[in-house]
């Protein structure tokens, strides 16, 4: 007997196969029956499936869905998914219902052309730096749930496919394989969120996430680090109301992300890349060099672990000295100097020596440190702090012994919660123990 896995993969294989025969390409104006059928079918996303093989049958421009109905009829009964029949519905009802989403899918695709365009830009500007959109610690392995397939074709939001495997340079003809590179855990909370965001699992690992259901069981959509068969689509709610996300709001972001960086307006470190949602979640901001010291800020919400929220949040700081980029030989941090920014405009300003107690030192052999610290208890308690910057000054030795003190200053980095959501802590719950089949 053939488990659902080896069906997944085999009906996996056959759509890649189907994708490498019959490629059609994005120009500025689409013509619908060019589009690949399984994304048109996503359109039709909150339909009983037998509407949409019916609809697709009935309507006089698809007949490029209706072409594949046959397929996707066949899958669903050998997956047991349930179709109702259509005896009770009239043609007028489909025809209705396929000129709602037509409209939608029409201004869906004008979104996505202008993404793709977006996209090439970045990738140019890049070049070879990373997004930061990776999983640092692989996630754990979740088996594949028996119902994958009706997840697949139940999607409701083929925006958030579409933007998933466009950010990470895939083509639109390879869009089933994405469906190898995705994790969906389940993330209690006593909020909902259609907004991407970058959460942050206990090891360290960051995702891009899309968070939809119910409050008593959400989803998180998370991309895993490379499209591998390691990465595959668990359905834990199968009855959880879904999220449209707004692509044309997302683009006009983009848009704007993207010309800070062609604009030199943000720095994109060669190593770690720049993070295409540096307002969600985690947020690291580099800082040029200054005498060979150069200085990474990251930042995180820790808002479940006290009462006030907005007075939860870490930074780490990462402190690298390159020896061949200096006229010094050695440095040591002297002082800390920080001001920090509240949502009313004030501004409140707190200085003292070394970092955690420490002095730390920094030479050919010792080049790099890096510690953790919360953001303070500050007077002005009525007030969301929403921002820090600063400088430390450090005292420099050159080759011929002369000290001389200078100071590295550190670009304003913001502390601040995704919207929507004042209880919003970016953990990953562990993702349930369903077994494997087969």
């Amino acid at each position: 007997m053939m488990g659902s896995a080896e069906k997944v993969n085999i009906i996996h294989t056959d759509l890649i196969r189907h994708y490498t025969r019959k490629k059609s390409s994005f120009r500025t104006h689409i013509h619908i029956q060019s589009l690949p059928p399984e994304l048109l079918l996503l359109v039709f996303s909150f339909l009983q499936y037998i509407d949409v093989l019916s609809c697709a049958q009935t309507c006089w421009c698809w007949h490029a869905a209706a072409s594949h109905s046959s397929i996707w009829l066949r899958q669903c009964k050998l997956y047991g998914i349930p179709l109702v029949t259509a005896s009770n519905h009239v043609d007028s009802c489909y025809r209705s219902m396929f000129r709602t989403h037509f409209n939608e899918y029409a201004g869906f695709m004008d979104d996505y052309v202008r993404m793709s365009c977006i996209c090439n830009r970045l990738k140019l500007v890049l070049v070879d730096c990373p997004l930061l959109l990776h999983s640092f610690e692989p996630p754990c392995h979740i088996s594949v749930y028996k119902a994958l397939l009706k997840d697949y074709l139940h999607i409701s939001s083929v925006r958030q496919l579409i933007l998933l495997y466009t950010m990470m340079g895939i083509q639109h003809q390879t869009a089933p394989a994405l469906f190898g590179s995705i994790q969906v855990y389940q993330y209690s909370c006593d909020y909902r969120l259609s907004e991407p965001f970058l959460v942050n699992d206990p090891m360290g690992g960051a995702y891009l996430g899309f968070l939809s259901g119910t409050r008593s069981c959400n989803r998180v959509i998370c991309m895993t680090e490379s499209l591998s068969v390691y990465g595959r689509l668990l359905n834990i709610c199968p009855e959880a109301e879904k999220y449209n996300y707004d692509l044309g709001e997302f683009v006009d972001y983009l848009d704007s992300y993207v010309t800070d960086i062609e604009q030199k307006r943000f720095l994109v470190h060669p190593q770690s890349g720049v993070s295409l949602f540096p307002e969600f979640g985690q947020n690291t901001f580099f800082n040029s060099p200054t005498e060979g010291v150069s200085v990474i800020v990251s930042t995180t919400s820790f808002g479940d672990l006290i009462d006030d929220v907005y007075k939860g949040f870490a930074y780490r700081i990462h402190i690298s000295f390159d020896p061949d980029s200096s006229r010094f030989v050695q440095i040591q941090l002297q002082r800390r100097s920080w001001v920090f920014t509240f949502k009313s405009g004030h501004f409140e300003l707190i200085s003292g020596d070394g970092v955690v107690g420490t002095l730390p030192l920094f030479n050919a052999d010792n080049r790099s440190t890096t510690y953790q610290s919360c953001s303070p208890e500050l007077s002005n308690f009525n007030d969301v702090l929403i921002g820090m910057q600063g400088y430390f000054t450090m005292n420099g030795i050159d080759a011929s012994g002369l000290a001389t003190s200078f100071n590295v200053p550190i670009s304003s980095f913001r502390l601040e919660l995704p919207p929507s959501s004042e209880t919003l802590y970016h953990r990953i719950s562990q993702p349930l123990n369903f077994k494997a089949d087969g």
